[in-house]
């Protein structure tokens, strides 16, 4: 069975599987390492299958028999990076270095704890209608705008925290994207890590 990573997998038992990482696959071979989901509170290591079948010599071999369906989602965090560099290196913004563009993002944190400060609500979330004439700038709720006040310009603005936290992405994605960082499997590999660790590991209370 060819794997691809990222995806979902059913074995002969029941248990689901993710392909985190596809180390061969050529000559009608597939070689990968799988982590069992079923499993993954007790399960922090991998399990190297070949051709869709795991067998460590005991009593316990595992075959994978279906591929389960991808789910319905938008663009990649890997698609929203390359848009997020085009996007930036069409407005010249190409220059900044590795350390100033880490200061950039700490930059938009602190844009949304202003928007704390100034009493705003972590959803608040307006655009600015801009025109020459300062008497004509006003705000109105974007998480209610319909028909044409939803089509963003240069006049119209998304302000708040929910923008700020937009920000903050967009500027991690333009980064990854300058350094050929693949941010899609560096989160999932994360969050699953993240998930088979014990509750409040660490001692940490925050």
């Amino acid at each position: 069975m060819e794997l691809k990573e990222g995806r979902k997998y059913k074995d002969r038992n029941g248990d689901t599987w993710m392909c985190v990482r596809v180390n061969l696959q050529k000559e009608a071979h597939c070689q990968a390492d799988c982590i069992n989901l079923s499993y993954l509170a007790s399960a922090e290591v991998e399990y190297f299958f070949l051709d869709g079948r795991y067998d460590n010599g005991g009593t316990n071999p595992r075959t994978l028999v279906e591929e389960l369906p991808p789910p319905v989602l938008g663009p990649s965090l890997n698609e929203l990076r390359d848009e997020a560099l085009r996007i930036a290196t069409s407005h010249g913004f190409t220059d900044a270095s590795v350390g100033e563009d880490i200061a950039l993002m700490h930059s938009e944190l602190s844009e949304a704890l202003e928007d704390y400060r100034a009493c705003r609500s972590p959803t608040w979330y307006e655009y600015q209608m801009l025109g020459c004439d300062p008497s004509t700038f006003k705000t109105f709720n974007a998480f209610e705008a319909e028909g044409s006040e939803r089509k963003l310009g240069p006049y119209r603005k998304p302000v708040g925290i929910p923008s700020e936290m937009a920000d903050v992405i967009i500027r991690v994605l333009h980064f990854c994207g300058k350094h050929g960082i693949d941010i899609g499997r560096a989160v999932r590999e994360k969050m699953l890590y993240n998930d088979s660790r014990p509750f409040k590991h660490g001692g940490k209370t925050l």
